[in-house]
């Protein structure tokens, strides 16, 4: 992939948002997101959009499923220039439907079976972890193609 030379040759960009527990905030969300990836990435404006939708999401999830009302949930994102970014929702683990971090490891590894057993599993996506507490997704740039 070429580099981009709009984007800043630093360190990692750590951004990290802190919300109420009300959907009214997720179309800043969603804007905030489309325009991070835009800017500081070189994904493509498709990726951009995938990107967008996972994030708004995970973020619901947080919301609806692991925080209480008047609880906070965090975003944060953290861009490795020409590299990859890392997108993490965390919520306050005190809603009422509540799944280890073993039981999430489960889920996702009979999922990855079936897609593999079906032939589509996505090599787009590069890791995905969860603990009790937090819902966290990287994708590497280098492993996306610009166009897909």
């Amino acid at each position: 992939m070429d580099k981009n030379p709009q984007i800043p040759e630093s360190k990692e960009v750590k951004i990290t948002i802190t919300l109420p527990t009300n959907s009214y905030f997720m179309s800043g969300i969603r804007d905030f997101t489309l325009s991070l990836i835009r800017n500081l990435t070189e994904f493509s404006e498709q990726w951009a959009f995938r990107f967008q939708s996972v994030v708004d999401e995970l973020c619901n999830n947080a919301i609806e499923h692991g925080s209480a009302p008047e609880d906070d949930i965090k975003i944060i994102f953290i861009s490795h220039p020409h590299d990859s970014i890392e997108i993490m929702v965390e919520d306050t683990n005190q809603g009422k439907n509540k799944v280890t971090a073993s039981q999430l490891q489960k889920i996702v590894d009979e999922h990855r079976a079936a897609d593999e057993q079906q032939g589509e599993h996505e090599q787009h996506s590069r890791l995905i972890k969860e603990t009790s507490k937090r819902g966290a997704l990287a994708w590497d740039s280098d492993r996306v193609s610009n166009g897909a």
